[in-house]
């Protein structure tokens, strides 16, 4: 009778034991990956181009890239970036659509913050926007002056 009992229960575990050991086995296999943060002189015209392609904002000719942060530590993808835009490539920049379409309002969600290149607050007049774009991608942006130099903060993040 206490045989019959144990078989029993193991009858019942067994479902449970096989699908933790699944589980952790399909887990095991994802890679998740982590943040890949580039800074000059490593900041390069692809890097740009990647910035450009993701957010869809139209960087100018003569931009410079300051840094690159990616994150793929997650099923969600998130970038930040600071750039510095040619003075006289300004006015080509606030037309695009973050700038004309996007809101005020300040997005939640940034992974630039901490960094010791990520440093809006310095900023003189900054222009702030949000907007989403392609679905579930949401993009934000500050820019503004520091020292005579124009830059540009970019965050986007897919959910």
């Amino acid at each position: 009778m206490q045989a019959d009992c144990h078989r029993a229960s193991l009858s019942k575990t067994r479902p449970v034991l096989w699908s933790g050991f699944l589980l952790l086995f399909l887990t095991g296999c994802l890679d998740f990956g982590g943040q890949d943060e580039w800074l000059p002189p490593e900041v390069t015209n692809v890097h740009l181009e990647q910035i450009k392609h993701t957010t869809l904002i139209p960087l100018p000719a003569g931009t410079k890239g300051l840094a690159y942060l990616v994150d793929n530590g997650g099923i969600d993808g998130a970038m930040a970036a600071k750039v510095q835009i040619p003075s006289d490539k300004v006015t080509e920049l606030l037309a695009a659509d973050i700038f004309t379409k996007g809101s005020s309002e300040s997005i939640t969600q940034w992974i630039g913050p901490g960094r010791p290149w990520w440093k809006p607050e310095e900023l003189v007049s900054p222009v702030s926007r949000t907007l989403q774009i392609k679905g579930n991608q949401f993009l934000g942006c500050i820019l503004g002056t520091n020292g005579g130099d124009h830059f540009l903060y970019i965050t986007w993040f897919d959910t």
